[in-house]
């Protein structure tokens, strides 16, 4: 991709990608970070995460009974299975739900951002620089592979990275 000198992911494409130690961002929601990070994790040499809202998360689905329990018993689950997962207080806090909205089911989520090789940064990504990504705090970060998600703006990112030359 012009810009960057890595692999650029879209979509689905990263599950066919062969992340064997590569340094990797993931760009994406709470609901596809928590789809991607664990395959990612497996193999990747560095993972870092760029989430911009935090999401519930439980690790298996639960019973639909009536509408209005089913919401308050999933955030209730969503709360307990982060509590009890995520050993870390400011790593908690920061995959903390701020904004009311169903869990997501992903079991290893949060085992793969525990993980020595993951780190979750909760500063948005604003270009994509020739190595890598620059994110909001000034940093740029040297990736080999940048997978985004559905919801990002690619070409922005890109478009910003050169501007920034």
């Amino acid at each position: 991709m012009k810009g960057f000198d890595g692999v650029l992911l879209r979509g689905d494409a990263w599950r066919e990608h062969d992340m064997s130690g590569q340094r990797v961002a993931v760009i994406a929601s709470a609901d596809e970070a928590a789809e991607m990070v664990p395959f990612v994790v497996r193999s990747a040499a560095r993972v870092k995460v760029f989430q911009d809202t935090p999401g519930p998360v439980v690790p298996r689905a639960l019973p639909a009974r009536g509408l209005r329990s089913t919401a308050r018993v999933q955030r209730a689950a969503a709360w307990f299975h982060l509590r009890t997962t995520v050993r870390d207080p400011w790593l908690r806090r920061q995959l903390t739900p701020y904004v009311h909205r169903p869990p997501v089911v992903r079991p290893h989520y949060y085992a793969a951002l525990q993980d020595p090789v993951c780190k979750l940064y909760t500063w948005p990504v604003y270009a994509v620089a020739r190595r890598g990504v620059r994110s909001a705090e000034g940093v740029e970060h040297q990736v080999d592979v940048i997978i985004c998600g559905e919801g990002v703006d690619v070409a922005a990112l890109l478009k910003e990275g050169r501007r920034r030359r």
